[in-house]
């Protein structure tokens, strides 16, 4: 990256630092790990900033609205690569600290609900056009989001869940389908029923989608585990064109991987459970070299050839 371009350009009093963060996830240049170390760089600059300037107006929710989408967006792009090139962990801990700040600086500002509505468009001008951050959708709205991605980040907290619960008072007051959506989702999950929950997310808009991913893995050996159970007093095979499906699978090559990588058995088309056999554990899931297992899911939404990751930040 050309870094001294962009420190000129963030010196600039035209161009802002949110508008130059956009631009950079744009660049097909360079590998998008890359990116993402030195727009996570600049995430914690700004964060750092409105720390000590003790900024909790609109300006400061603009930043924290997008790291989290940042955050979100890269688990899922960068997942698999070795942890030397991300770490997935680090990228929550930020993606947690980001989240807690937004749904802080919402509370903040539930008084104003005139500057609420949107966010300052100065903070994307560029030299062309302008830009909002938040699509021009309602506080409540936007509440509402936030408050979803901090449940599905917190799949299976009983905590997350009664939180949410009592920021909206009660259940039936849950604001849109959505995150009546996302509370089934998490209900599924603490229930175990699997194949409910993949059905429910495919319902879900897309960076809602990397947030139940950012536990897919988890999910799917619960799955298995579950079905060891069920399937394995008579050592019985199952096909995997099922479990593809029923587990959220991209193709018969990815199930297989991750029922191999559980210690599972599999062979022509088929994987054996075997009640005697208990499922290894996640942290012993990583093959050689240190590289964790990918996710093996797809948002078709990504991968279009007109996506790109500054849309999906901005929402637009």
């Amino acid at each position: 990256l050309n870094y001294c371009h962009i420190w000129l350009l963030m010196s600039s009093n035209n161009v802002m630092p949110l508008c130059v963060i956009y631009s950079i996830t744009d660049r097909t240049d360079q590998p998008w790990f890359c990116v993402y170390d030195f727009v996570n760089n600049r995430i914690q600059s700004l964060r750092q900033d409105i720390v000590y300037q003790q900024l909790d107006g609109q300006e400061a929710l603009c930043v924290q609205e997008t790291a989290v989408r940042f955050y979100l967006y890269s688990h899922y792009r960068l997942s698999g690569l070795p942890w030397e090139k991300f770490d997935p962990k680090l990228n929550l801990d930020q993606l947690q600290q980001c989240l807690l700040s937004v749904l802080r600086l919402n509370d903040a500002n539930t008084t104003n609900s005139s500057s609420s509505s949107k966010c300052d468009h100065r903070l994307l001008h560029d030299a062309t056009r302008t830009h909002r951050v938040c699509s021009g959708t309602g506080a409540s709205e936007r509440k509402a989001e936030f408050w979803g991605y901090y449940l599905l980040v917190n799949l299976g907290s009983t905590e997350a869940a009664r939180e949410v619960l009592s920021h909206y008072k009660a259940k039936r007051h849950l604001c849109g389908g959505q995150l009546r959506l996302v509370y089934d989702i998490n209900k599924c999950f603490m229930e175990g029923n699997v194949v409910r929950l993949f059905r429910l997310t495919h319902l879900l808009p897309p960076l809602s989608r990397c947030a139940v991913f950012l536990h897919i893995n988890k999910i799917r050996r619960i799955a298995l585990q579950i079905m060891n159970k069920a399937y394995g007093n008579r050592e019985s095979h199952f096909p995997l064109q099922v479990l593809t499906k029923w587990l959220g699978c991209v193709d018969l090559t990815a199930i297989t991987e991750f029922c191999q990588a559980c210690g599972l058995g599999v062979s022509e088309g088929s994987v054996k459970f075997n009640t005697r056999h208990a499922l290894k554990p996640l942290n012993s899931q990583a093959p050689e070299h240190g590289q964790p297992l990918p996710l093996h899911c797809a948002i078709p939404e990504f991968h279009k050839t007109d996506s790109k990751p500054s849309q999906i930040l901005m929402k637009l």
